[in-house]
């Protein structure tokens, strides 16, 4: 039978094998996704209870990784520190386009918009 881990020891566990996973294929990682079965099988539980992914979402972030649930059942871990390299917007676009003032319906119209380029634009590809 499997030991049954802490929080801390599946965090550090997670990272280990992402660290493997960069040695295997040469490739650094900075994100990657896991599933409810292998979190499960590290963790040496049946069941994963919400108290335990909260803490091993802060145990993850102690070490300098961002946990957080996808759609069920897989989870995401992105290094916070590459995160200091993506792009940083400010509100700036939404001020000059008077987006920032619109009541709940307008929002809604907008958004439709915007939303309905972007399929256009990934149904091109």
């Amino acid at each position: 039978m499997q030991i049954r881990k802490s929080p801390a020891e599946v965090a550090k566990l997670l990272v280990i094998n992402a660290c493997l996973y960069e040695q295997e294929k040469q490739k650094e990682l900075n994100r990657f996704r896991v599933s409810y079965i292998t979190l499960r099988k590290i963790a040496g539980r049946k069941r994963l209870r919400e108290a335990f992914l909260a803490e091993l979402e802060y145990e993850l972030f102690e070490i300098g990784w961002k946990f957080f649930e996808l759609e069920t059942p897989e989870y995401a871990l992105i290094n916070i520190i590459k995160t200091n390299s993506w792009m940083r917007i400010s509100s700036k676009r939404l001020q000059e386009n008077g987006y920032i003032d619109l009541d709940e319906n307008e929002i809604d119209k907008v958004f439709e918009q915007f939303s309905h380029e972007e399929v256009l634009e990934d149904n091109e590809d």
